[in-house]
């Protein structure tokens, strides 16, 4: 393939944060990713029509931020979105005594198999960098999840 055919089915693809927020539906379990990878626009746009969703599970590994995901500030109950961490930081540890963060129990190097063997996502959320000539994305450091 040539690069041409790779921009040609990437920018099919292309949307904005707020677009893709939009294919999030009732019962979707979400991998927010991990790290410095996670995308902020994407839990922004999502936060915005968190309390029009319900049973929406959002799984996340490593989470640097000192504040919650904007989806968790603006959910106002657990029947909306639930909210798991596998890595269980500060800013976790603090939503999980109010009440709707759980931790997933497992080591890092088994990440990638939970999601694929036991979680299946149904949208993965993931900050890559833009798509080089020969059509491959970098995922970064979290590609070790």
């Amino acid at each position: 393939m040539n690069n041409n055919v790779h921009s040609e089915e990437y920018n099919s693809k292309l949307m904005t944060a707020d677009q893709a927020a939009l294919l999030v539906k009732d019962g979707c379990k979400l991998n927010f990713g991990d790290n410095i990878c996670l995308s902020y626009d994407f839990d922004i746009a999502l936060a915005k029509r968190i309390n029009d969703l319900h049973d929406i599970v959002i799984i996340s590994n490593i989470n640097p931020r000192r504040e919650p995901f904007a989806c968790y500030s603006a959910c106002s109950s657990s029947d909306h979105a639930r909210f798991v961490s596998a890595h269980f930081g500060a800013v976790d540890r603090k939503t999980n005594k109010q009440g709707n963060t759980w931790f997933l129990p497992m080591l890092f190097h088994e990440y990638a198999g939970y999601m694929r063997d036991i979680i299946h996502p149904d949208i993965a959320v993931i900050q890559v960098t833009p798509m080089d000539e020969n059509g491959y994305f970098y995922y970064g450091p979290q590609v070790a999840g």
